[in-house]
């Protein structure tokens, strides 16, 4: 399965200044770094499945829970995070389009006929979002809307109960990273 190197994960790690609250919750980077894992597999499995979907506008939406103000439902974490995305110039590199990042954000929170358009890069989005589910005790499969989630269930499982414990910011990007390396999700380099 490790179609994807640790190194191109790396390039995006969420920073705890990014986040609006406490960066060690169920939504903080331990989740954004599942989310980021599983958004780099799910792209390029997508894409040799002729989905059209851009790996860098997915891997800097994994930004996706920075906004949120508690960790309960929070219907306008994802509108907060698509803006803080547009007013932060220099966050994403000039090359990725900003404003798909941005509409990832915005749509990831709303049921998917809200979206103006259910997008390839938003339905994989979504599905690397719910891959890591497990740590609410709420992944249902069949709420999966790409194939290429579906075998990704057992591995989601396996990483989100092998990096579950971690809560430290400081180094729990770096653990979940090396942590998706040690059961093959990742190539090391």
């Amino acid at each position: 399965m490790s179609t994807v190197s640790a190194t191109r994960i790396r390039q995006y790690e969420p920073q705890t200044e990014w986040f609006e609250r406490e960066p060690g919750g169920i939504h903080g980077i331990v989740h954004e770094a599942r989310v980021l894992i599983w958004s780099q597999v799910l792209a390029v499995l997508g894409v040799r499945e002729g989905l059209a979907v851009d790996p860098d506008v997915l891997g800097w939406a994994a930004v996706h829970d920075t906004q949120r103000q508690d960790d309960g439902s929070d219907p306008e974490h994802g509108s907060r995070a698509a803006e803080w995305i547009e007013r932060q110039p220099n966050l994403i590199p000039a090359t990725v389009p900003r404003a798909r990042v941005a509409y990832l954000c915005r749509w990831h929170v709303p049921p998917d006929h809200r979206a103006p358009e259910m997008t390839d890069e938003l339905r994989v989005f979504k599905d690397a979002d719910a891959l890591d589910r497990w740590r609410i005790y709420d992944l249902d499969p069949r709420l999966l809307r790409t194939r290429i989630a579906h075998t990704l269930l057992s591995a989601s499982r396996n990483l989100w109960s092998l990096t579950d414990h971690l809560f430290d910011s400081g180094e729990a990007f770096e653990k979940v990273v090396s942590t998706a390396v040690e059961i093959g999700v990742l190539r090391p380099e």
